[in-house]
């Protein structure tokens, strides 16, 4: 592992492991990690079994652990502007009281099909790799009354070759 000399690294990590051991301790069942350039997540975020809201937006995340979905209090939970480019669908379904997922700007081509079983009432995959809205369960997530964003943009895969097919599908059920 790297010697971290830089001081401003060593203070948001010493504010990291705070906000970590707080959470842990019962201190408190919200917890934001947002830009902290997380590439894994600490072990003991695992622990904290009370957690209704997580956001880890705009780190450097590339995958899901599985042992996220032991954290079955989750309501919201913010992944937003990571580099994640699969969910693993094993276990997804013990998040059954979050409500809220979002996605976005991510490299996620495909989203499982497990999502359905979740309890979703907002649910973000925009600015994701997608190949199509069809590739998505988005109809049973609809029927639910869940507020749904999806778009692909094919030039993320390749920006120098094509343009940009950047489409937005907003899937709101009538009653919303």
């Amino acid at each position: 592992q790297a010697l971290i000399t830089d001081y401003h690294q060593i203070k948001q990590l010493t504010e990291q492991n705070r906000s970590l051991e707080a959470a842990a301790n019962g201190g408190s069942n919200i917890l934001s990690l947002t830009n902290r350039k997380i590439s894994q997540l600490p072990k003991i975020l695992y622990t904290i079994r009370a957690l209704r809201e997580l956001t880890l937006s705009g780190n450097s995340l590339s995958e899901i652990d599985e042992n996220l979905y032991q954290l079955t209090n989750l309501q919201t939970l913010d992944l937003s502007e990571n580099e994640i480019s699969h969910i693993p669908s094993n276990g997804i379904s013990k998040l059954m009281k979050l409500r809220s997922l979002d996605l976005a700007q991510n490299l996620l081509t495909f989203v499982p099909f497990e999502l359905n079983l979740l309890p979703l009432k907002y649910f973000n995959v925009s600015q994701n790799l997608l190949a199509s809205p069809f590739g998505f369960p988005h109809h049973y997530l609809k029927s639910q009354g869940t507020h749904v964003i999806i778009s692909h943009t094919a030039s993320k895969i390749a920006p120098k070759e094509s343009t940009s097919m950047s489409r937005v599908f907003f899937l709101v059920h009538p009653s919303s």
